[in-house]
């Protein structure tokens, strides 16, 4: 991953399958698509987004608008999209939709 990327690149650390995953795909998404929803993982490649290597977060795919799910090693993902994992027990995030 060369350069800057718009958007950060994140290790897929876990993954999660659920009845929506399997709807989207009966559903004849237009292919070629990745599965996936949901992603929690570690920063590899921050681009210009604001966050930083080695960086936990978590967040949700667009994978119906995009075509581009969470079932990957390695997953490109708006940073609007993603926001920093905590270890803190009831932490509030604030910004995720």
């Amino acid at each position: 991953m060369a350069g800057a990327a718009p958007t950060p690149a994140v290790r897929d650390g876990a993954s999660v399958g659920c009845p929506s995953n399997i709807l989207a795909f009966l559903g004849t998404p237009p292919l070629p698509m990745t599965l996936g929803w949901e992603l929690a993982g570690i920063v590899v490649n921050p681009g210009t987004s604001g966050f930083s290597v080695g960086e936990r977060v978590f967040g949700m795919s667009h994978q119906l608008a995009t075509g581009r799910g969470s079932w990957a090693d390695l997953v490109a993902i708006p940073a609007s999209s993603i926001t920093q994992a905590t270890t803190r027990r009831g932490a509030r995030f604030h910004g995720m939709t």
